[in-house]
């Protein structure tokens, strides 16, 4: 705790009447909260998202196809220029494709399939983005989407177009399943995560449903058996 957090509390506790806490309820407390941390406890599942094998992805493209997401299946991500090479040149993405620096998309044939694969942070004139999802959730049709410094948040969300690889390997039943598979793989968890579900969209205006008010307005999710 800095000094200045420290005094802001020490008058708060002061205004309050409450003595400071003795330095080892201050080392109990601490561990407590670290030890909940390291093994969160497990709560009740909703019943939606227990599901297994093949049924996990058929609730993941149902309910992501009811959110107005677009969903296909492929084979392995090799798959992916050939599939996304028309969504680029329909959204008019001449500056080619901004791309999140990952394993699963670098080496492909993208200049095959005639696309610039680019890397760094999105604008407002970035087209067309594609990044890989930390995990899926198939009770709500969602995608886990992590910042790093290989993947910037701006890549989710200023495109007008986001296509996102979802390996199987990463799709679980239910958000709480997802953010322990977080916890595994990335410790300390990443500077921010959020979950999308569906393009983006408002109905603030007359209550008037509108696509790509505060992100992309066109999801495009491949479920890849293989990675």
């Amino acid at each position: 705790m800095t000094e200045a957090r420290a005094a802001i509390l020490g008058r708060l506790r002061e205004r309050l009447g409450r003595p400071a806490a003795p330095p080892e309820r201050l080392r109990a407390m601490r561990a407590e909260v670290d030890g909940r941390l390291a093994d969160p406890p497990v709560h009740p599942l909703p019943a939606r998202g227990r599901v297994a094998g093949e049924a996990t992805v058929a609730l993941f493209l149902r309910m992501a196809a009811e959110a107005k997401a677009e969903t296909a299946r492929i084979a392995s991500a090799a798959e992916l220029p050939e599939q996304v090479a028309p969504l680029v040149r329909e959204n008019r993405g001449n500056e080619g494709l901004l791309a999140t620096a990952d394993p699963l998309l670098d080496g492909l044939p993208w200049e095959e399939a005639g696309i610039a694969l680019r890397h760094g942070r999105a604008d407002e004139g970035t087209r067309a983005s594609i990044a890989v999802a930390a995990a899926g959730i198939a009770e709500t049709g969602s995608l886990l989407l992590v910042a790093t410094p290989e993947s910037p948040m701006s890549v989710h969300l200023l495109a007008d177009l986001h296509v996102v690889l979802l390996p199987v390997s990463r799709l679980f039943g239910t958000m709480e399943e997802a953010l322990a598979a977080l916890r595994r793989e990335v410790p300390g968890l990443p500077s921010a995560a959020m979950f999308v579900t569906g393009p983006s969209r408002t109905a603030d205006i007359e209550q008037q449903m509108q696509l790509g008010a505060h992100g992309p307005k066109q999801l495009r999710i491949y479920v890849s058996e293989g990675e």
